[in-house]
């Protein structure tokens, strides 16, 4: 990852921002240390100051700024800014059960994931009703706010999602019937 890094939103282990020199990169640009266990990562998605990664295990890894609940760790610990906080000291985001994560998206201040269940969780900064669950208040900011069971999105219509994506202050899913519902402003 490159670019800015004042909240740790790279994950390397500082608050240095990549990118502004060529010798930076190439070979000089650190790997996100995301922990052992041979976890290959399928995707990656960052937000304005975060960042996450889906492991091909099925579960997400979140770090960077962390005020509203944005990294899903149930705290508002920022992480990445230190080594201490990466690798296996970094948790996964719990999302209840033995779900495993089939979709990722960050958005600016929330992200969102598609479950091996084909529903829909966010969480995050929720001013504009972006994460879907019916009110304006931040979730992933305290213990269980986002493996509790009515953190879902209701999509209605028995339908289920393929896909999320998220943007500013908004989200979109794609659902099974190929029909796409969007929720905030």
């Amino acid at each position: 990852c490159w670019g800015d890094n004042s909240y740790g939103q790279l994950g390397v282990g500082d608050a240095d921002q990549r990118g502004g020199s060529s010798d930076g990169m190439g070979d000089a640009l650190p790997f996100v240390d995301l922990g052992g266990g041979g976890m290959g990562v399928l995707s990656v998605s960052s937000g304005h100051q975060h960042s996450c990664a889906l492991l091909e295990s099925g579960g997400v890894k979140c770090w960077g700024q962390n005020d509203l609940g944005q990294l899903g760790l149930g705290d508002v610990v920022g992480r990445g800014q230190t080594g201490q906080t990466m690798g296996d000291a970094l948790p996964f985001v719990d999302f209840g059960g033995d779900r495993r994560v089939l979709w990722l998206d960050a958005g600016h201040s929330h992200s969102c994931v598609v479950l091996d269940d084909h529903s829909v969780k966010c969480w995050g900064y929720n001013r504009f009703g972006q994460l879907g669950v019916g009110d304006i208040f931040n979730r992933g900011d305290e213990a269980g706010e986002v493996s509790g069971t009515g953190t879902a999105v209701k999509l209605g219509g028995n339908r289920t999602a393929v896909s999320v994506f998220t943007g500013h202050f908004h989200s979109c899913a794609v659902l099974d019937d190929a029909s796409v519902k969007c929720w905030g402003d």
